[in-house]
This record gives structure tokens, C-alpha cells and sequence, in this order.
């Protein structure tokens, strides 16, 4: 939608939580989520138009089907953290590499949403949901948790 004339416009069809990656080369792409598989198509931003076929990059992205919200978030170097599985269940964060290869980022498994990275990527904020959500911090550099919230709501939404 543009902000100026509030004109819409639609730059794919079936896709929910998009997001537009810019390249160094000054174009970019936007991913999205289709039924829980995360997509990437270039995209022209001048002209806000995409330019060619959605490749599919990752399968078993987390994903609400009945708002469009995703378990996902990138750094603005472009690293990408997710939650897998579907909309509910134990979940298990990772890191994946530039080659697709992903190893646990944090040594237990448990109910984590809302991963947020920092703009450096150093470190990611999310829920964790014990006895009640909160928000912590993990800083992957010193393999640390430091909690932020204290009997927090399900509405913490860190970013």
C-alpha cells in the first residue's frame, strides 16, 4: 500500500507475513510464508513489482493460519531465525546457515514465539512460556538468558 495515496497493490498472491530483504546490490526480495513453507521472490522496489518465479527456501515454519503471523524474523544482515513445526507444541529454536544447514540454538526444547533478533544479529528476544510468558533475551556469543518480564501476559510481543 502506498503511504502517499493509499493506493494497494498486490505483489503476490497467497502469501502472509511478507517482508522485503534488501540486497547490496540495491534490489531485493520479498519472503513470505505460504502454509508454513518460507518463499523468496525478487523483488524491484522502485518498482514495486516481483521478477520471476517464488522459490520455496524452508519448509515447517511456525505459522497461525488464522491471522497470517509467523515465527520468524531476520537480522538486517540478513540472518534468519525461526520456530519450526506448526501453530502449537514443544518447538526447538535454531540458527541456519547460508547453506541451509540448521543446528538447536538453545539446549532445551519448550514453548518459545515472537523470535525478534537484534539489528546486529547478536541476539534474539522471544517468549518462553513456563508457568506464565515472558519475554527473555538470549545472547548466543556467551550462550546466555537473562529474563526480562516477570508474570507477564500472552500478549508480550518482544522487538
Amino acid at each position: 500500500m502506498s503511504f502517499k495515496d493509499r493506493r494497494r497493490k498486490t505483489l503476490q498472491q497467497g502469501g502472509t507475513f511478507g517482508r522485503y530483504l534488501p540486497t547490496s546490490n540495491g534490489t531485493g526480495h520479498l519472503v513470505y510464508i505460504n502454509k508454513g513453507t518460507l518463499f523468496a521472490v525478487p523483488l524491484d522496489p522502485d518498482k514495486l513489482e516481483v521478477r520471476g518465479t517464488p522459490t520455496p527456501l524452508l519448509p515447517e515454519v511456525a505459522y497461525n493460519a488464522a491471522t497470517g503471523f509467523s515465527q520468524l524474523d531476520f537480522s538486517r544482515t540478513g540472518t534468519l531465525v525461526y520456530q519450526s513445526g506448526g501453530a502449537a507444541g514443544l518447538f526447538t529454536v535454531q540458527w541456519m546457515d547460508a547453506a541451509g544447514k540448521t543446528q538447536p540454538l538453545l539446549s532445551k526444547t519448550g514453548f518459545v514465539g515472537h523470535p525478534s533478533l537484534s539489528p546486529d544479529g547478536q541476539r534474539l528476544a522471544l517468549t518462553i512460556t513456563e508457568r506464565s510468558t515472558d519475554v527473555w533475551v538470549y545472547d548466543w556469543h556467551r550462550d546466555t538468558m537473562t529474563r526480562l518480564t516477570f508474570g507477564g501476559g500472552s500478549n508480550d510481543f518482544p522487538v
